[in-house]
């Protein structure tokens, strides 16, 4: 008599395999790992402007040096020129485009102390968020110690 033979085919393995496949969970994890990975190096601190936002205060009556000047306030108005480019407005500025913006604040910035001086943009609804940045980043180049957005401004 002739012994029978154990079938080796993919089926045959297939049958006695018993329990869940487990590929495409793995697949799936895999694929939201590596998106998690990839939208994590977007959150770096690089990412964020550091600006000088109002703070309340509990002590805001109490000075140190009652004799101590406050430091100056600039506000930079940004609005939409009749050009349709950003112009930038204000008192010790004028009405300047955003080309010649940076030397007028480079020549505020001269001889003061990093601390004494604060700068709020205040853009009117229209205007990129583009733009914003540019006087921002001009602002900090320039040597302003104190950079601020005013929130809801032109409204």
């Amino acid at each position: 008599m002739r012994a029978r033979f154990r079938r080796r085919d993919a089926r045959a393995i297939a049958d006695a395999h018993f329990g869940p496949n487990m590929t495409p969970m793995v697949d799936v994890v895999m694929v939201i790992l590596i998106f998690f990975m990839a939208t994590a190096t977007f959150a770096g601190s690089e990412w964020f402007l550091r600006s000088a936002l109002p703070r309340p205060s509990a002590e805001a009556g109490a000075a140190a040096d009652p004799f101590a000047l406050p430091p100056a306030r600039f506000e930079v108005r940004l609005a939409t020129g009749a050009d349709g480019r950003t112009v930038a407005e204000g008192e010790g500025f004028g009405t300047l485009d955003l080309g010649s913006l940076g030397a007028r604040l480079e020549e505020l910035a001269r001889g003061a102390a990093k601390g004494d001086l604060v700068l709020l943009v205040s853009p009117a609804p229209g205007v990129p968020y583009g733009d914003v940045i540019r006087v921002h980043d001009a602002a900090t180049s320039a040597g302003w110690g104190k950079v601020g957005l005013v929130e809801g401004a032109g409204r």
